[in-house]
């Protein structure tokens, strides 16, 4: 161990002051948090562009969840001083909801060290289930997937926040010397031509509200009798 940490400090000592440069700019960078929808897109939130929309993200009962508030102004005697807009007290306005926490700099580094991008799983449909009216009448399919369609979700959230942070570095690296920092070389979305597409929308600090485009469910037909 002591000889890991003497090599790990020798690295960083001759490391040039770009790539130092880099590595506090990376370390730095926020975390993300990931909430589903029941329709199977996601929105992506930080916890400090969420408290300027209105939200509150935090623990709630060993969970993390994200819960919209309202302000609630105090009241006072007709003769007292008005209520300031410090003085005005935040409650919860809505139900909380369940977030999936995304934690920035592992992931950046961890794919720069495979040189890999994050991997999202393909929409591969296992079978088409049967909806029965009665004991025997079908009347509907269901797509059943290999991988749950909350797994493929997480996985473009993942993604999507790895690119658009990809795309946050090229302004805060800006003029680093000795390098050029282009931005992300791979598609924003990689899945688009997929047969089914998740709707998303990422809010992330420097970035400009991204909704990512809505596309129709491919229909499935029933398959013939003893295939699927």
């Amino acid at each position: 161990m002591a000889a890991e940490m003497r090599g790990m400090f020798l690295r960083l000592v001759n490391a040039p002051d770009a790539l130092l440069t880099v590595h506090e700019v990376v370390l730095d960078l926020p975390d993300f948090n990931v909430e589903l929808d029941s329709l199977g897109g996601f929105v992506v939130w930080d916890e400090v562009t969420a408290a300027q929309l209105g939200h509150r993200i935090n623990l709630h009962r060993d969970a993390l969840t994200v819960i919209k508030l309202r302000k609630r102004r105090q009241l006072r005697s007709a003769t007292a001083a008005p209520v300031t807009e410090e003085e005005s007290e935040w409650v919860e306005a809505g139900p909380r909801r369940p977030v999936t926490r995304i934690v920035t700099s592992p992931l950046l580094v961890v794919a720069a060290l495979d040189a890999e991008r994050p991997y999202v799983s393909p929409f591969e449909v296992a079978r088409l289930r049967p909806i029965y009216a009665g004991p025997r009448k079908v009347v509907d399919h269901v797509p059943e997937y290999v991988t749950p369609l909350d797994v493929v979700a997480i996985e473009h959230a993942t993604y999507a926040v790895w690119h658009a942070v990809l795309a946050m570095l090229v302004t805060a690296l800006a003029g680093l010397p000795g390098y050029e920092v282009t931005g992300p070389a791979a598609p924003a979305e990689p899945w688009a031509g997929e047969r089914r597409v998740l709707r998303g929308q990422i809010v992330a600090p420097s970035l400009p509200s991204k909704t990512l485009k809505t596309r129709k469910k491919a229909s499935l037909k029933a398959p013939k009798k003893g295939k699927l």
